[in-house]
């Protein structure tokens, strides 16, 4: 029969198992919804029509994908800070995805000039780059307090 420590540590095992399971799904979710987003983007810059409408992203759709990726950030770090088996997700990847978008969007309105920035777009960037900084910070507070045993990503 299995000791009182035995269990705890299995269900520890299974709790960070579970942990580094939903890391990964909210990953491959978070990047869907930011080429989703990034595609909205694009149509709203190059100012598409759909039965008479502009379309462009909203605000509501900009707030739930940025809860969205927090999200992702906070469970990756709640990861980093319980030991949990690093998951080989790149978080950098939004960051550079929403700023190289940017900067070809600049690029463009310094050509042409009657194209506008979309209406959440810089927003969404500044709030991705505060959210992956958030998160380096957390990864440097955690080696400094645990030297060696901190994950690099």
């Amino acid at each position: 029969m299995a000791t009182l420590k035995e269990k705890i540590r299995n269900s520890t095992d299974k709790a960070k198992e579970a942990l580094k399971k939903s890391i990964i799904c909210l990953y491959k979710f978070c990047f869907c919804w930011t080429i989703i987003l990034l595609l909205m983007t694009v149509v709203e810059f190059l100012k598409w029509k759909f039965q008479g409408h502009t379309l462009g992203l909203t605000s509501p759709m900009a707030n739930a994908y940025l809860a969205l990726l927090g999200a992702y950030a906070a469970s990756k770090e709640v990861g980093r800070w319980t030991k949990t088996p690093k998951t080989d997700r790149m978080g950098e990847v939004f960051v550079y995805l929403w700023w190289s978008l940017l900067l070809v969007i600049f690029s463009v309105q310094f050509l042409f000039p009657t194209y506008e920035l979309p209406s959440e777009m810089m927003g969404i960037s500044l709030k991705v780059l505060v959210i992956f900084f958030g998160s380096e910070t957390s990864k440097f507070i955690n080696s400094k307090i645990r030297p060696g045993k901190s994950e690099s990503s």
